[in-house]
Order: C-alpha cells, then sequence, then structure tokens
C-alpha cells in the first residue's frame, strides 16, 4: 500500500523537529488545538516537498494571533503551508479555498490524539495513539516505524504522480530548469503492424488493432512529461495511461501531443484501424522528460505488443493480461513507400492566438514606438484536485523579448522572423505567472503566442495571447513576480492583423 499524505492531531508542539524526517511524504494535515503554536519553526523543520494544512480548531483568535497567522493563511510568506479556522471567518474562507484545491481527501474535523494515514479518498489507514500527546511518546520513532512497514511512502518529492515502487529508485526535488524545447522527429522510429501479412508494407485486412508499450523509468529517475509525435494507416486513437490524448486519420502528416506522465512506469496505448483493405501501420516517437533535466527517447518497433482487434479495456494500466497479445513486426524504416516521409507539425499552433501590444500604434500597418511594454498572464489551475505540472510555449516578438515564469527566466530571443519554442519542466501546481518584457526596435511591433499547460490528471489548458492578458506601457522593476498586483494594468490591445514568421517544428 502506498500513502501519499499524513494527519496529525495533537495538543503538542514537541513533535516539529520530527517533519525534517519525512522527507517522503508530499502532504501533511496538521489540526493543532494549542495555547501556544509556532509558524516559523513549524517553516524552518518543514522539507522542501512537503505540503502542509494546519487547521486550528476550537480557538477563538487574539489579535496578535491574527497578525501572526494570516500572513500564513494568505500564502504570503509560505506557499507550502496553508492555515484555517473554524472560528474566524476570514480564514475560514482561506481555508476552504486553499484546502479545497490542494487537499481535497482532508478527513474534516478528526478526534484529537488520532494519526490518520491516508492514501486516498479509498483507503485511509487510522491509527488512535493514546499517549500521543505525552512528551516521552517518540513522533519520530512512529514515523519512523510507519516508513519501514511502507506504510507512508507518498508521492516522490519533486513528482506530481503516485510514488513508484522502491525498486525503481527515488526521485528528488524537480531540478530541471525551462530550456528551449528539444526537436522530436520520425527518423528513427519504424513502422509496425501486427504480422498478419508477412510482407511488409503488404495488403492487411480492414479493422481496428491494438498496440500497447509500456514505460518504465531509468533507475533513479522521474519521468514528468512527454511529448509525442505520431500517425498511422490509417486511422487512430492515441491513449495515454488510459487517458484519450488524441485522434488522426491521415498518415502523410504526424501530429503532436503533449501529456503529463507518471514518474515511473507508463502506458502507451493506440488503437489503429485500417479502414480498407490494404497497406496498414503505425509509426510514432516519443520524448521522456525527466525531473532532472534529462530526456528519453521511446520509438515504435517490434517491442510494442499488439492484439487483432481492439479488446475493452486495452489502454488500461490495469489490463495486464497480455497472454494473448503478441509483438508488433516491422514494416519498414521511416521514409519506406508506400508511406514516405511525414509532414511533421510546429511544436504548437498559433492559429487562435491574437496579435496584442499595449500603448500607442498604427492600426494599419502596426508600427509603434521603440520602447518596452510589459505583459503578464495568471492562469489558475482548475477543479479541485488536479495540479499543473509542466508547460511547453510558443514565444513571438517584433522585435524581441524576454520571457518569464513565476519571476524566473525562461529565455530571450530578438528576432522578426522566427518564434521560439520553450520546455518549462516545472510549474507551481496551484498559480502562475507567465510574463514577458517585449521590445520594438523599430517598424511594426507584436507579440503572439501559444502556452500547452499540462495537469497531473492527463488533461491540459492551451493559454493562447489575447486581450485578457494584463499590459503596461512601461517596464517596471520586478514586473515579472508572482507576488505583484497588476489589477491596475491595462488589458492588452488586439491589433487586428496577421503576421507571418516561422515556428519551429515538433
Amino acid at each position: 500500500m502506498q500513502l501519499t499524505r499524513l494527519d496529525l492531531a495533537t495538543h503538542d508542539e514537541c513533535w516539529y523537529p520530527a517533519l525534517a524526517t519525512l522527507t517522503n511524504l508530499s502532504y501533511l494535515f496538521i489540526e493543532l488545538v494549542p495555547d501556544t503554536y509556532d509558524l516559523p519553526l513549524l517553516a524552518e523543520h518543514l522539507p522542501v516537498n512537503l505540503r502542509v494544512c494546519v487547521l486550528f480548531i476550537n480557538q477563538r483568535w487574539s489579535e496578535g494571533d491574527v497578525v501572526n497567522v494570516k500572513p500564513y493563511a494568505s500564502g504570503e510568506v509560505d506557499k507550502r503551508i496553508v492555515v484555517g479556522s473554524f472560528y474566524d471567518a476570514g480564514l475560514s474562507t482561506q481555508y476552504v479555498h486553499r484546502t479545497i484545491a490542494e487537499f481535497p481527501a482532508y478527513p474534516h474535523s478528526p478526534p484529537n490524539k488520532t494519526l490518520f494515514i491516508g492514501c486516498s479518498l479509498k483507503v485511509t489507514l487510522i491509527l488512535t495513539l493514546r499517549n500521543f500527546t505525552n512528551h516521552n511518546t517518540s513522533l519520530p520513532g512512529i514515523l519512523f516505524l510507519l516508513l519501514a512497514l511502507g506504510l507512508v511512502q507518498a508521492q516522490r518529492p519533486g513528482c506530481t504522480a503516485p510514488t513508484p515502487s522502491p525498486g525503481n529508485g527515488t526521485c528528488g526535488a524537480a531540478t530541471a530548469t525551462p530550456t528551449i524545447a528539444q526537436p522530436l522527429g520520425l527518423e528513427i522510429s519504424k513502422w509496425i503492424w501486427t504480422g498478419e501479412n508477412a510482407v511488409p508494407a503488404g495488403p492487411n485486412p480492414p479493422g481496428p488493432r491494438a498496440f500497447r508499450k509500456t514505460f518504465t523509468s531509468q533507475c533513479g529517475k522521474c519521468a514528468v512529461s512527454a511529448k509525442i509525435l505520431i500517425t498511422a494507416d490509417n486511422s487512430y486513437k492515441l491513449f495515454v495511461n488510459g487517458n484519450p490524448i488524441g485522434t488522426g486519420a491521415n498518415f502523410t502528416d504526424a501530429e503532436v501531443y503533449y501529456v503529463a506522465l507518471q514518474p515511473s512506469s507508463n502506458l502507451f496505448a493506440v488503437e489503429v484501424t485500417n479502414t480498407e483493405e490494404g497497406p496498414a501501420a503505425l509509426i510514432a516517437s516519443i520524448l521522456v522528460q525527466y525531473s532532472d533535466g534529462s530526456t528519453e527517447t521511446v520509438i515504435t518497433d517490434e517491442t510494442w505488443r499488439r492484439f487483432l482487434g481492439s479488446p475493452k479495456g486495452f489502454e488500461l494500466p490495469t489490463t495486464t493480461d497480455l497472454s494473448k497479445w503478441g509483438f508488433a513486426t516491422f514494416q519498414g524504416l521511416y521514409g519506406v513507400a508506400p508511406w514516405g516521409k511525414t509532414v511533421v507539425p510546429p511544436a504548437l499552433s498559433v492559429k487562435d492566438a491574437v496579435v496584442i501590444w499595449t500603448g500607442k500604434f498604427d492600426n494599419k500597418t502596426g508600427v509603434a514606438p521603440t520602447v518596452a511594454r510589459a505583459f503578464r498572464k495568471t492562469v489558475v489551475t482548475p477543479g479541485c484536485t488536479k495540479r499543473a505540472v509542466s508547460a511547453t510555449a510558443v514565444i513571438f516578438v517584433d522585435n524581441q523579448f524576454i520571457f518569464y515564469i513565476n519571476g524566473a527566466v525562461v529565455g530571450s530571443f530578438a528576432s522578426w522572423r522566427e518564434a521560439r519554442v520553450y520546455h518549462i519542466p516545472v510549474l507551481d501546481p496551484d498559480v502562475n505567472v507567465f510574463a514577458l518584457n517585449g521590445k520594438n526596435t523599430g517598424g511594426p511591433a507584436a507579440f503572439q503566442g501559444v502556452i500547452q499547460i499540462l495537469y497531473d490528471d492527463g488533461t491540459s489548458d492551451t493559454i493562447v495571447t489575447d486581450t485578457t492578458w494584463k499590459a503596461q506601457e512601461k517596464v517596471t522593476a520586478g514586473f515579472e513576480s508572482p507576488k505583484l498586483d497588476d489589477s491596475k494594468w491595462v488589458n492588452a490591445t488586439s491589433m487586428g492583423r496577421a503576421i507571418t514568421y516561422r515556428v519551429p517544428s515538433a
């Protein structure tokens, strides 16, 4: 049993130093009924990847309490710590807002002196510790016992998915930094099929066929996301870990998809349909991004499993009986007839993105003053349970830009002929601020971009430049900071024109 959270209910504060031992835990829920409390001490001992919800119950706040606690309740001091109270209306609102979003499986009002260990909404193990508040009780000893028994194994630090088995190594905090996106091609991939026709690229009967590939991360590495380039003759449905990702029906044109991954094991599954008797085949290339910034490429080859049909649930990781599955057969290398070379799409499509700017500019020509402008877009993770994982961004500015994520530089570029594509490997799970310093050095000005954000539940959102972006006619110090209040900034202006430039391929 792998557990992702640890819940404590206690009157005691002697356990604070024990927090430093919880390096394999992702969530900690604490209920306190104290006469005294020390949130700075809590923060001091808190491992960097551990997120804590502190709920004060049966306590009314004094003026001093409010002064000391509210900065933590708002997340201003330490975003790892969420604070709430059932008595104070202001803090209670904050508790409800952040706790529902960040700690959806929180057991409401657990009894005091109880240690709760829950791995999900489905499984909760409750241990009652009668002497838990006794100073002689060793919380580190209790935690060590639980860890030793494998009851507390949580997410691997730095990952946004359940912890893999201990045999696959462990992950530390994500160390990858934003980079120019690594291109992906099909040149080393193979066209594969089922072997129903022994002649490669020969005619095959019509109907759906299922393909699967289970990818296991390298020992000690944590997979974060994947970029998938795929096409098939004649049509396909792509799944990752059981989630539908995309479809296509033109073998001359590949499609690119981005998806968040589990840290250690991931299932790529494809249903390919041959619509009429004739050649049939699948080809794909998958770039796996690890939390340390390294990558690994998976291709279609003879190690993929195949099934003569499309059995129900074949795309699910829980489907493990492959006794009736064979191995795929080689149909030809990339570029071979009858498929030839496949058209690779741009990294992301900008067709839905609006060309924006701010301040004065000529409505017909786009000519604008030769000054820098500031732009910001705050994106809040939707829903109550998902967490933002990573992003891919296509950014174009006429003439030059510096692009930021949460105050950190992603990259810079100067060209009115070409966009830049960036891979952003680490996002804040809840709120992300994208900011841009764009400068026009002469002639027309323009900013156009698209950002695809991946979530840990397999879904994604696409953010495009439009008039909801905030803009300012001057670039002020700290404009890129996520703490900046941009409520008084104006909305960006649509330039109402199309522009032409090169977007690098996937």
